[in-house]
């Protein structure tokens, strides 16, 4: 089947990892999933997730009064990897997130960027189940890390010194600025967080099944916020449509899910917080020449539940690229 053909395996077992950077689940994208661990050696990956927002079916138009009413959302992120053996291996990765949102004042919507660092996060993964011949494969793996306070926290800052009232005090720089709910959009939390999951791939012949989940532990931030814990997870089922010595191609139909309680800011719960969305849709992976490996995928909101919130993710773009040196 070719050495690019077994690393592939092992790279898909991790493709699918992901961690929220602060309220936006933004998949952190591990070089080691679309090649395997090379012991000895490092890797260089950018990933890019775009997300794009739409109104949910209670937000009439033209009736928010104040506020900030958020387009898109893209996070990029940097990662610089370490295989220390063939079953272990560290990476390092730091997001550039952009923020594209409608300020609204008096009823008339101007658009605006922000952008800014997010947090880093410092992960280990680990490979203990690695079994692969010509007719089948399964691989199991985990990862764990950390969560590094590097994002700036000023959004967070203002909700806590608004005057006003509580419910406007609140929102003010949430998607929707109003007591109409919404997410806190922040490029850091200010808080240590502990991240862990868990991998699996499952193959017959040319035909896949993936499988991950991950959870995050939060802790109490800047300025009294508290992001709640949050839940990731995601299934494929997929086939190998090229396959050769120096590259491979495969395509999968995936369903993955996010899913977050409501946040506390000074021990109160912040209400419109929460969110709970279900995605689908097609992902290409491939690699060349042993050294090049990526991602493409398109996610579709289907369903979920974010109540008290009036603005929603409607589609998701990823795209990952990495590089061993």
């Amino acid at each position: 089947m070719g050495k690019s053909f077994l690393s592939l395996l092992a790279a898909l077992l991790l493709t699918t990892s992901s961690v929220a950077l602060a309220c936006e689940p933004c998949a952190l994208f591990n070089a080691a999933m679309l090649r395997g661990h090379s012991a000895g050696n490092f890797t260089f990956s950018i990933s890019e997730q775009f997300t794009e927002f739409d109104r949910s079916e209670e937000l009439e138009e033209n009736s928010i009064r104040d506020g900030e009413l958020v387009r898109s959302y893209s996070t990029t992120q940097f990662a610089l990897g370490y295989d220390i053996s063939e079953s272990w291996g560290v990476q390092a990765t730091l997001p550039f997130i952009v923020r594209h949102f409608d300020e609204i004042k008096r009823y008339r919507a101007d658009t605006k960027e922000d952008a800014g660092i997010g947090d880093m996060y410092v992960t280990a993964s680990y490979l203990p189940l690695n079994i692969k011949n010509v007719e089948w494969s399964l691989l199991g793996g985990v990862i764990g890390g950390l969560k590094l306070p590097t994002g700036d926290t000023g959004v967070l800052g203002d909700v806590s010194r608004e005057e006003g009232p509580e419910e406007r005090r609140l929102f003010k720089h949430h998607p929707v600025g109003s007591s109409t709910g919404g997410r806190a959009l922040t490029f850091g939390s200010g808080s240590l967080d502990y991240l862990v999951g868990i991998n699996v791939l499952g193959r017959y012949q040319k035909t896949l099944i993936l499988a991950d989940a991950q959870y995050t532990f939060r802790t109490e931030g800047d300025y009294d916020y508290e992001f709640a814990d949050d839940l990731l997870w995601s299934i494929a089922a997929g086939y190998y449509i090229f396959l050769e010595d120096e590259s491979t191609v495969a395509v999968t139909a995936a369903i993955s899910g996010d899913h977050k309680e409501q946040d506390e800011l000074a021990g109160a719960d912040v209400p419109g917080s929460q969110f709970s969305n279900i995605y689908v849709g097609p992902q290409l992976l491939f690699t060349l020449n042993d050294r090049i490996s990526g991602l493409a995928a398109v996610e579709f909101r289907t369903g979920g539940s974010d109540q008290g919130s009036f603005i929603v993710p409607d589609v998701r773009y990823n795209l990952s690229l990495s590089y061993l040196f």
